[in-house]
């Protein structure tokens, strides 16, 4: 087994994660975990407690502190903001290593999706000209649900259309139900990833696709009540700025119509439309301020989830779960005409059983690894050979061979495949 040394930029919620589940696989040789928050990065480091991790404190904002870490490496994870994207890409070149990210926007001053990828499609053939890789919003989704695409378009002749809708939400809900559509429909006041790209994703314009053009809308636009499987239920879902309706179009061929829609956040949208996603200098009592800074400032960093994860809490009964469930709908057409394939995935955020939390708990050291698990994985089989060289997304990979390494690290996402005929 070849063994494969990782470069973990960002040591938030989700690189902590990636370096704990990193430092219990046995094709890991070493893994660098870069920061510029030097205390994270110690409390991360320590709490994993292994060998492997080699704590390093870097500057995502330039290149040459994120080159000058005095190692050769295989793979770079970028956990960080998608800002330093471009940043990070730089250094692989220049490190002779692949790349993963986890998304491609937003940026702080709102570029929709379709030109945050562009700019990495950049950099296609200079990856392309050292035999190297660079794979794209390889989370969760973006990222599984890229794949679970792939996976259903592999059994098409021709296809048509490929929509993508997501909703979250308690497992077990015990909230008033006069507060049950905040909890519903809030994911901002305490998020699991980035709160930057949490809130200031939904302040973009999202993008489609349609007949071989992207197309920009307002945000929280083309509402629709989609009837997900219980315990979600019917849930709102409006458009958003989602990596999938860019890339999938570059990489499968001849689909006309792609869009991604989840719930809306309501908390977010009131604070966009008060401003507080405003990059534009405001007087406050003969004080310079500008809303967004102040409003990320004070959301919490969600690294804190995974530095407070315990044993003794994860056994606690009334620990909270969540629910998380992805409707990938293809439809085209295959030796006996047309076909609408749903591909449902569905996830409990921790698992709603403490004994299966306490396992993986074990396993991962971390019950939080939707979206670093799927980069691992996609990791480990591009420097394995799968994909083509250049800039690639999650849609280009072995959907079969994917699914089936994430089930050997340690996890097998549930999904349900359907089919109707009648159209």
């Amino acid at each position: 087994m070849k063994k494969i040394s990782f470069y973990v930029v960002g040591s938030g919620m989700q690189g902590a994660s990636a370096a704990s589940i990193l430092s219990k696989v046995d094709f890991s040789e070493k893994i660098i975990l870069g920061d510029i928050n030097e205390e994270i990065l110690k409390k991360v480091a320590a709490k994993i407690d292994s060998d492997k991790i080699i704590p390093t404190k870097v500057d995502a904002s330039r290149v040459e502190s994120l080159v000058d870490i005095g190692e050769k490496v295989d793979v770079i994870l970028n956990f960080t903001n998608p800002r330093f994207n471009i940043n990070i890409m730089k250094a692989a070149l220049k490190l002779d290593a692949h790349y993963v990210d986890t998304a491609s926007g937003p940026d702080l001053e709102l570029h929709p999706i379709d030109y945050m990828v562009e700019k990495q499609f950049e950099l296609d053939s200079e990856f392309k000209e050292k035999d190297l890789k660079a794979l794209l919003s390889c989370g969760y989704t973006p990222g599984v649900s890229n794949v679970l695409a792939r996976y259903i378009v592999d059994k098409l002749d021709k296809v048509e259309s490929i929509k993508f809708r997501a909703a979250y939400g308690p497992a077990d809900s015990k909230t008033p139900m006069v507060l049950k559509p905040v909890e519903k429909y809030s994911e901002i006041i305490v998020p699991t990833w980035s709160p930057e790209v949490s809130f200031l994703y939904r302040a973009t314009q999202p993008v489609s696709f349609k007949d071989g053009s992207y197309v920009r809308h307002e945000p929280f636009a083309e509402p629709e009540e989609y009837d997900f499987p219980e315990p979600l239920g019917k849930t709102l879902n409006v458009l958003v700025d989602h990596e999938e309706a860019v890339t999938i179009p570059k990489f499968i061929k001849g689909v006309k119509y792609v869009d991604y829609k989840n719930s809306p956040d309501i908390i977010a949208y009131a604070l966009i439309k008060m401003g507080f996603a405003e990059n534009r200098e405001i007087n406050v009592r003969g004080k310079t301020i500008v809303p967004r800074d102040v409003l990320l400032k004070l959301l919490r960093p969600p690294v804190n989830h995974f530095l407070e994860e315990t044993e003794e809490k994860l056994l606690r009964e009334d620990y909270e779960t969540y629910i998380e469930i992805i409707v990938v709908e293809v439809l085209g057409f295959d030796s006996q005409g047309k076909i609408l394939y749903k591909g449902i995935l569905e996830n409990n955020v921790p698992p709603k059983n403490k004994e299966e939390r306490l396992e993986i708990y074990r396993r991962f050291g971390t019950t939080h690894f939707l979206v670093s698990l799927p980069a691992i994985t996609g990791a480990k089989l591009i420097v394995e050979g799968d994909g083509r060289s250049g800039v690639i997304a999650p849609e280009v990979l072995n959907p079969v061979n994917f699914f089936r390494t994430m089930e050997d690290i340690g996890y097998k996402p549930k999904i349900i495949l359907t089919a109707t005929r009648e159209l």
